[in-house]
């Protein structure tokens, strides 16, 4: 989920699918429980392209947070604090 989104795609799933990311449905993703539903749905953000290209953006900021480079950054400022002290 969170490499498709790098990549600015839609996706469209259910709660499950999701579950343990903070997203919102309708801004940076897209959540249907039912199965049935989800032509309608894919139907109706196709038809909306301003909705569309927003939530292709709001899903690549969201994913930029889950980059390792931004979420290990922490642990290199770390490793080096702790080598710059004496012994």
């Amino acid at each position: 989920i969170i490499e498709a989104m790098a990549y600015g795609k839609v996706i469209l799933g259910s709660s499950i699918a999701f579950r343990g990311y903070p997203v919102t449905t309708g801004l940076n993703c897209l959540i249907c429980d039912t199965l049935d539903d989800y032509p309608a749905r894919i139907q109706q953000i196709l038809s909306q392209p301003e909705a569309y290209h927003s939530l292709r953006q709001q899903a690549q900021q969201f994913a930029q947070g889950y980059d390792y480079r931004h979420l290990y950054r922490g642990y290199g400022d770390l490793i080096l604090a702790l080598s710059a002290q004496p012994s």
